[in-house]
């Protein structure tokens, strides 16, 4: 891949990066498959890319437990965003394209921040009631975010 580190991030930053540094525009059937149904998907993507994932890592740096739990679940209604948007693709292919396209971004900062909340959150037994905690929710969410990005890697 030419686009190295932004491959995971929208397609105009892709082009641009491609045509500052290699001097093409990529047609590859990704970026075809975006350019053409995507508009709102790219918006949440550079949104992600440009605001939300510089505010992972200061939350992380920064150790904010509350904020970082704050930050994941807006990453989950993100993701469910983000996933909406796809189904104006006509194809599967295409719809397969462009998840593939955006869900690892989301996955690997919700997987950051799930990391965090389960390593700060103290070792306690496991509990029989409805609110199992936070350490309960992160593995549960960490074990589909792991599942959903190995879709993606296949």
């Amino acid at each position: 891949s030419y686009a190295g580190a932004l491959a995971g991030a929208p397609i105009s930053q892709r082009r641009a990066a491609l045509q500052a540094g290699f001097g093409f525009k990529c047609f590859c059937g990704r970026c075809v498959v975006e350019q053409d149904y995507n508009a709102e998907a790219a918006e949440v993507l550079q949104r992600v890319s440009e605001r939300t994932r510089p505010k992972v890592f200061r939350l992380l740096e920064a150790g904010d437990t509350e904020a970082v739990a704050a930050m994941e679940t807006s990453l989950e209604a993100l993701q469910m965003q983000y996933e909406a948007t796809l189904q104006v693709a006509e194809e599967e292919e295409d719809m397969e394209v462009l998840r593939c396209a955006g869900l690892p971004l989301l996955l690997e900062l919700r997987a950051l921040c799930l990391d965090h909340l389960c390593s700060s959150t103290p070792a306690s037994p496991p509990s029989r009631t409805a609110n199992s905690g936070v350490k309960g929710k992160a593995a549960r969410r960490s074990a589909t975010t792991e599942q959903q990005q190995q879709e993606c890697t296949t």
